[in-house]
C-alpha cells in the first residue's frame, strides 16, 4: 500500500487530496488495486461570484 499526498491551487482555494492506493504486480505490469481518495480544506460555503 501506498499513501500518495497532493496539494492543489483550486482559485486561490488550497484544497489537499490524499490517495490510499493499493498496487499488484501482474507480469511486467504493476496495476491500482484500490483507489480510496480523501479530500480536506474544502470549502463548500465558498463563493466566488457573488
Amino acid at each position: 500500500m501506498a499513501i500518495v499526498d497532493l496539494n492543489i491551487d483550486s482559485f486561490g482555494n488550497s484544497i489537499k487530496q490524499g490517495f490510499n492506493l493499493t498496487v499488484v504486480q501482474e507480469g511486467d505490469k504493476f496495476l491500482v488495486k484500490t483507489l480510496e481518495p480523501r479530500t480536506s480544506n474544502i470549502d463548500l460555503n465558498n463563493k466566488i461570484n457573488n
